[in-house]
């Protein structure tokens, strides 16, 4: 069974703001690439062989949210197929649908596994393509964006535990307090289980 993932960024830092929008099918032995519309087939070597698209890919499979189901809507009474994926602008914020946008109206899930990677010149048109992108910081880093998901996504975590190290000093100074007036805070814990058990 085919995976898809995407990874799908908005770049609002120039005045017309550039989608970015890379899916990955994941097959047996091949990748079909998607970079905005241009696709493309490669082999899982291939695919390490480039780090920023081997980071690209696993930053995709930390987005999506689910690999094994394509989602569906209606659009002009038409059935399009994508990607429900966290879409990168000025942040994460919630899981969205973004289109497949080479023949959105097909599943690519359905598609056959390519008998073959896609020929050399073609290749290095669009991994070129994907190198100006890159370079040409049209999207962040993708170490940047692992940071700010994972920034974004223990943020309340981090909140929570802070709250509850704060609770535990407050309840060590007044124990403190107490044991130094001569109060002893275990005997009065245990009146208080003795009474509340009876």
């Amino acid at each position: 069974m085919p995976e898809i993932s995407c990874f799908y960024s908005t770049n609002c830092l120039f005045e017309d703001s550039i989608n970015i929008n890379i899916i990955f099918i994941r097959y047996s032995t091949y990748f079909r690439v998607i970079i905005n519309d241009k696709s493309i087939s490669i082999t899982i070597d291939q695919l390490l062989s480039s780090d920023e698209l081997i980071q690209v890919y696993l930053l995709s499979l930390l987005l999506t949210e689910n690999t094994d189901k394509i989602s569906v809507q209606r659009k002009n009474n038409k059935i399009v197929y994508g990607v429900s994926t966290n879409i990168y602008s000025k942040g994460f914020s919630k899981y969205r649908f973004v289109m497949v946008e080479k023949l959105p109206h097909k599943n690519p899930l359905n598609a056959q596994e390519p008998k073959r990677s896609t020929g050399p010149k073609k290749l290095r048109k669009v991994m070129r393509m994907f190198y100006n992108m890159h370079e040409g910081e049209l999207f962040l880093d993708p170490i940047v964006l692992f940071n700010a998901y994972y920034t974004n996504e223990t943020n309340k975590l981090f909140i929570d535990i802070k709250n509850e190290i704060e609770k535990n000093k407050r309840i060590e100074i007044l124990t403190n307090i107490l044991h130094c007036y001569g109060r002893d805070i275990y005997s009065s814990i245990r009146k208080y289980l003795v009474s509340s058990s009876s």
